[in-house]
């Protein structure tokens, strides 16, 4: 079982290596799930190492009333672009608002990562998108293209749809329209 899971993870990074660098909008949007009202933890249990090798599990993010991922790879120039809107975002929602950035390159451009989200000045957590806890939330985020997007609710459903592309205006309306 443990293998499959590994062969699952590989398979679903390999697709995200292989596919598209998206710079717009390609989806069109849904519509937004009810989100609890509570605040809640990140709704996919994990154990996981940032880029500065320190362990980090669901709760180390803290408690949000929403969760946002931001699925990327240091090979994308729309990813790379569109990181200083993705700051701007966890900046203006910061006390509702808890992101996860994972990074789909983590092990072959971690030191890129690193120069890139200083000179954002992100201030979230950056995970390995390959660990095999994340297996559920990489099929979620199943786009095919990078950078996509996606906001949780405390069930780790999907609010809004997957966003593709550095598109931050339609990654905001998700996130205002999740709020209560």
């Amino acid at each position: 079982m443990r293998h499959i899971k590994k062969l699952l993870a590989i398979s679903l990074i390999l697709l995200f290596a292989l596919s598209a660098c998206a710079d717009a909008e390609e989806a069109p949007p849904q519509a937004p799930a009810p989100v609890a009202e509570n605040t809640f933890s990140f709704p996919f249990p994990f154990t996981a190492y940032d880029l500065y090798g320190n362990a980090i599990t669901e709760q180390s993010l803290g408690e949000f009333e929403i969760f946002f991922v931001y699925f990327w790879t240091t090979t994308c120039p729309a990813c790379v672009r569109g990181m200083p809107g993705i700051v701007t975002l966890a900046q203006e929602f910061d006390n509702r608002v808890g992101v996860l950035s994972l990074l789909g390159d983590f092990q072959t451009n971690g030191d890129a990562a690193k120069r890139i989200l200083q000179d954002a000045g992100a201030p979230f957590i950056t995970l390995d998108a390959r660990n095999e806890d994340f297996i559920e939330l990489m099929a979620l985020l199943n786009s095919g293209f990078v950078p996509t997007s996606v906001v949780l609710d405390a069930n780790g459903n999907a609010i809004g749809g997957m966003i593709i592309g550095a598109n931050t205006d339609r990654l905001r309306e998700a996130i205002e329209d999740a709020l209560p």
